[in-house]
């Protein structure tokens, strides 16, 4: 189950779930990404929110902090997998 997957791709894959990167640059300097699933499309703020570390779009994402923002976001993630 162990699949190496880019930054870039993983957050491409997410956004087919309906998964929003928020870019807030009053955040900080960019080190997180602040991704979020709204529950409501007429508030796009309420909703599950995620951080995942970004030290380049290039960088491999960990297998355990995909898993833990696919649990957060209720995303099956042999689903998830198959399609990467």
């Amino acid at each position: 189950m162990s699949k190496s997957v880019k930054l870039r791709e993983f957050l491409a894959r997410l956004s087919d779930y309906g998964v929003i990167i928020h870019p807030n640059p009053a955040r900080g300097k960019g080190s997180e990404l602040v991704v979020y699933k709204p529950t409501n499309p007429d508030n796009l703020a309420k909703g599950p929110i995620f951080t995942i570390t970004n030290h380049g779009m290039g960088k491999t994402v960990g297998m355990g902090l995909m898993l833990a923002c696919l649990r957060r976001f209720g995303i099956d993630k042999n689903e998830f997998l198959d399609g990467l």
